[in-house]
C-alpha cells in the first residue's frame, strides 16, 4: 500500500510527497553503492552506529574451495568492526521476495564463511581505497589497520557475519522469518532494510526513508547489544581499573570538574565532552578493564572537525602537541595512551595545558 510523507517549504507551504516504487532493481543497487548510509547503522546499533565500507558490488562467491565463481552477491560490505555484511536487494514487486530469497542468502553466507578469505577481501579493498583515507575515515578510532584486518579474519573463521535483505517493502512473511532467524542465530545477524522513496508531483527532489526490520528487543539482548540499565557509573568504572588507571582517571576527573566538562557513560567507558550552546563536542574517551582491550584513554578528532569552525586546525594542533608527550601514540587521526604507568607532575601539567587550550579553542569555534 502506497503512502505519503509531507514537507514544509520555507514559505510554510505543505507539500505532499507520494511513495514511488523503484522502476528497476539496478536503480536500487546503484543507490546503495553510491550511498551506503541508506543502511541505517544507528538503527542496527544505537550505542555504536554501524558504518559501511563497500568491498565489491556483484561479488562472486564460489561453491567450493578454489571453485568457479557461481554465486553473485549484490553487495559485500564490512562494518568498522570488520564484520562481513552480505546484502541482497529485491523490489517488492519481485515474487522472489519471499522464502526463495532466504535460501539464496543462506547459500551466500555459507559459502562466504567457508571459502572466502580475509586476504581476498583486503586485496579488493586496497585496490579501490587510499590506505590513509581508509584508516582515517573508516577504521574504528581505538584500533589500527593491522587489528582491523585481524578482526575481519576472526569474524570469517568464527562465522560472525551479517545478512541484510533490502527492499522498498518487506512482506510480512519475510519479516517473520527474519525475526525468527535473528533470534536463533547467535553469531550472525539477520535483518531486513526497507528503503522507501517519495516524490512530490511538481518537485524535482525525492526523499528516501530507511528503517530496519527484525531488530527485536529479544534479539538485541541475546546478542549483547541492548543492555537496559547497564550503563557504567563512576563507582563501577573505578572498580574495574588497576592502580595506574585509578590514579590517571582521578586526576582527569578533577580536571573535568574544574572545567565543567560533560561526561557521557557507556557500557565499558565514557566520553568527555565540551558543551557549548547545547552542542557537545567530544574531547577524549576513557575505558576500563571491562573493555576487551583493557583500560586506556584515547581521543579522536571527528567531533571537533565536524562541529567546530576551523575544527581541522584545532584538532591537528591538539593531536600534534599531545603526541609530544611520552607514551602518547598516534592512532588513526587521534592519539592513545595505554594506562601502564603514572604520569609525572610535569607531564600532567603539560597535558592539562593542552586540554585547556583545546577547550578554549572549541568554545570560540562552536
Amino acid at each position: 500500500m502506497s503512502g505519503k510523507i509531507y514537507m514544509i517549504k520555507d514559505d510554510d507551504e505543505l507539500v505532499a510527497m507520494n511513495e514511488k516504487k523503484y522502476k528497476k532493481e539496478i536503480d536500487f543497487q546503484d543507490l546503495l553503492e553510491k550511498y551506503p548510509d541508506l543502511i541505517p547503522g544507528d538503527q542496527i546499533n544505537s550505542e555504536n552506529p554501524r558504518r559501511w565500507l563497500l568491498v565489491e558490488r556483484e561479488m562472486g562467491l564460489p561453491f567450493e574451495e578454489e571453485g568457479a565463481r557461481k554465486l553473485s552477491l549484490d553487495h559485500f560490505f564490512l562494518d568498522q568492526d570488520g564484520i562481513p555484511t552480505l546484502v541482497e536487494v529485491k523490489r517488492s514487486t519481485d515474487t522472489r521476495l519471499r522464502r526463495e530469497v532466504i535460501g539464496q542468502m543462506l547459500d551466500y553466507a555459507a559459502n562466504a564463511v567457508a571459502f572466502i578469505s580475509m586476504e581476498e577481501i583486503r586485496e579488493k579493498v586496497n585496490s579501490q581505497y587510499d590506505e590513509l583515507k581508509l584508516q582515517d575515515d573508516f577504521i574504528a578510532e581505538d584500533t589500527d589497520e593491522k587489528k582491523f584486518w585481524q578482526k575481519v579474519k576472526d569474524n570469517i573463521e568464527e562465522g560472525r557475519i551479517r545478512m541484510l535483505f533490502v527492499a522498498d517493502e518487506i512482506p510480512q512473511e519475510l519479516k517473520t522469518i527474519i525475526e525468527f532467524l535473528n533470534v536463533q542465530m547467535n553469531k550472525s545477524e539477520v535483518l531486513g532494510v526497507e528503503i522507501k522513496q517519495y516524490q512530490a508531483e511538481d518537485e524535482k527532489i525525492r526523499t528516501l526513508v530507511s528503517r530496519i526490520i527484525g531488530q527485536t528487543v529479544e534479539a538485541q539482548i541475546k546478542k549483547g547489544k541492548k543492555r537496559p540499565d547497564h550503563l557504567l557509573t563512576e563507582e563501577k568504572f573505578f572498580e574495574n581499573l588497576d592502580q595506574y588507571g585509578k590514579n590517571f582517571f582521578r586526576e582527569l576527573f578533577k580536571f573535568k570538574d574544574d572545567n565543567e566538562l560533560i561526561i557521557n557513560w557507556g557500557t565499558t567507558g565514557f566520553s568527555l565532552n565540551v558543551e557549548v550552546d547545547k552542542n557537545k563536542v567530544s574531547l577524549l574517551q576513557g575505558y576500563s578493564n571491562i573493555r576487551a582491550n583493557g583500560q586506556t584513554m584515547y581521543s579522536t578528532i571527528g567531533s571537533i572537525s565536524k562541529k567546530v569552525e576551523k575544527g581541522d586546525e584545532i584538532a591537528a594542533d591538539y593531536v600534534k602537541k599531545t603526541l609530544e608527550l611520552k607514551d602518547f601514540k598516534k592512532v588513526n587521526s587521534g592519539f592513545i595512551f595505554n594506562l601502564e604507568r603514572d604520569l609525572t607532575q610535569e607531564e600532567w601539567a603539560k597535558f592539562k595545558g593542552i586540554l585547556s587550550k583545546t577547550i578554549k579553542d572549541i568554545k570560540k569555534g562552536v
